[in-house]
């Protein structure tokens, strides 16, 4: 699997005094708000990156690439997560496997492994060769760490503001 990277700002005790006094709930909204606003450029170089690694089968690896808010996180319960994202509605469960490759395959009770072909017809193989690696999250992200981590503290503010206007509305 994938690694993640945790990142940890310093130097921004108001902005924490105020997230502390706030609902836990209300602290998720507003750190995932911003954490999503810094990681959208990163999605979208990520699917331009794997356009040119991978190409374009279905379209499931490119559609399932975005932002996912994770359950978790160490003080404020809220993490994010920009890459494949896999379950439910997405089906880019394979984009582990570009990213990291993989070993050579071989059944496990049967002599043969079957799989379906680009032209919808059942293909039976004894073996399945390993697939190189071919990283192109790990890539962007640690391209884009230095954006990333400039662009944060505006984002945390810019969210907590249109929490708060929202909240002033009704």
């Amino acid at each position: 699997m994938a690694k993640g990277i945790e990142i940890k700002w310093t130097g921004l005790k108001e902005v924490d005094d105020i997230l502390k006094n706030l609902p836990k709930q209300v602290q998720r909204k507003v750190l995932l708000g911003a954490q999503r606003e810094v990681l959208k450029p990163v999605a979208k170089e990520m699917e331009s990156k794997l356009a040119t690694v991978a190409g374009k089968v279905t379209g499931n690896l490119q559609e399932s690439i975005g932002i996912k808010a994770l359950r978790g996180g160490k003080e404020y319960n809220a993490a994010s997560l920009a890459g494949v994202r896999f379950g439910n509605r997405y089906k880019g469960f394979h984009g582990r496997f570009i990213e990291e490759g993989t070993r050579e395959r071989r059944p496990r009770k049967g002599k043969v492994l079957k799989f379906t072909g680009k032209d919808g017809k059942d293909v039976f193989i004894k073996s399945a060769a390993p697939m190189k690696k071919t990283p192109f999250m790990m890539p962007v992200i640690e391209k884009n760490l230095p954006v990333i981590s400039r662009n944060y503290p505006d984002a945390l503010l810019k969210s907590m503001v249109r929490f708060m206007k929202r909240k002033l509305k009704n």
